[in-house]
């Protein structure tokens, strides 16, 4: 008798997917752009920038344990449709950011936004992939994300060069729409009757078991371990490229990076599922201190390069892989609880780095920096 294998690309998984690519288009080309718009718009000193980007992580940090929560027990559909709706309003007061505290609450209001929309569709992704592809479901999930991360930065960068920055406001609100449409014509799954009467006997205390699943919560920790050190990366890696004399090429650093996520995630989904989480896991947490350590003594641009691409592999097959483990283990009706308990952590965890490492960076310099973010892994 032969098996049928389950379909993964369906009209759902797509739009939740396609969701979250216009979700992350905004998050990446406005993280890319503000710094700019900061210091050239709003005439601030530069010591303002690293708040703009800090609030918004802390907002969404804030809002996912009751996001999960949410989901839960209010329903998949109905929070996904509210979050993004609060993004995408969010996105239109761009137009009137004219003073940086206007922007600061602007930046606050769409972290609430963003946390709910992420833990939302990560959590509806988790539910329509089938359990037998589900490493493989959800490392394509998270591709979609990576295609964001390479197209999102140079975007917003070539238009505010090109055109101005209500151009890309624009634009960000365009994508705001789509990601709005996609959630309303998207269909959430439908819960078994079990998981119903499951969910309407939880009690309304705001307990920690909750807010937060126990289940995804070893996992989520080495998550959180894993944000630390990456932030390292993503925070301080064009100024680093500056010192060493490589500023020209510092953005095809991300693009390499992002481009072997994308090709890698197809394989290390599917070894994922046919083999194991620990033959996944373990090579590609060695593949990325690996390159870390290698990046702490770059001095040129082939090795530079290198380095992108051996960081990427590990990264590409690390966090969908962590994110699989932490929503496989859970009841189906705490899947929302799993999903924000690790954004959560992965969120908690770059915020800190991001600040931790700035430090190791001020009293050492920048190869230390990232020799030790590849020893904490």
């Amino acid at each position: 008798m032969i098996l049928r294998k389950e379909t993964l690309w369906t009209k759902d998984f797509i739009f939740v997917s396609l969701n979250s690519f216009f979700i992350f288009m905004i998050f990446y080309s406005l993280m890319t752009v503000l710094p700019f718009f900061v210091l050239d718009e709003l005439h601030q000193p530069e010591e303002s920038v690293g708040l703009v980007i800090s609030i918004f992580l802390l907002a969404s940090v804030i809002i996912r344990p009751f996001a999960g929560r949410w989901l839960d027990s209010i329903g998949r559909k109905r929070i996904l449709l509210l979050s993004l709706a609060i993004f995408l309003i969010s996105t239109c007061l761009y137009f009137f950011a004219e003073s940086y505290i206007v922007l600061l609450v602007l930046r606050f209001f769409q972290g609430i936004g963003f946390g709910l929309a992420t833990t939302a569709t990560g959590a509806i992704a988790a539910d329509i992939v089938p359990e037998s592809r589900k490493g493989q479901g959800i490392g394509y999930y998270g591709m979609f994300m990576s295609i964001a991360m390479v197209i999102g930065p140079s975007l917003g960068l070539t238009i505010i060069q090109q055109y101005s920055f209500t151009t890309l406001f624009v634009l960000c609100a365009i994508f705001a729409v789509l990601s709005l449409m996609l959630g309303i014509f998207g269909r959430v799954p439908i819960k078994t009757e079990n998981d119903y009467k499951v969910r309407n006997q939880v009690s309304q205390n705001l307990t920690f078991r909750k807010l937060f699943e126990p289940s995804a919560i070893p996992i989520s920790i080495a998550a959180g371990i894993f944000a630390f050190s990456y932030s390292s990366l993503s925070s301080y890696l064009s100024l680093f490229a500056t010192e060493i004399g490589l500023k020209s090429i510092a953005g095809v650093f991300f693009i390499v990076f992002g481009l072997v996520i994308i090709l890698s995630r197809p394989f290390t989904g599917r070894w994922f599922d046919l083999y194991g989480a620990n033959k996944v896991i373990y090579p590609a947490l060695i593949i990325y201190i690996i390159g870390m350590i290698l990046l702490s003594f770059t001095d040129n641009g082939f090795l530079f390069m290198l380095t992108a691409a051996i960081i990427g592999l590990g990264y590409g097959a690390i966090v969908p892989s962590f994110q699989t483990i932490s929503v496989q283990y859970s009841p189906s009706h705490r899947r929302g609880a799993a999903t924000a308990t690790f954004f959560f952590f992965f969120d908690s965890g770059f915020g800190i780095g991001a600040f931790a490492n700035g430090i190791i960076q001020a009293k050492t310099s920048f190869q230390l920096m990232f020799f030790f973010s590849g020893l904490v892994i």
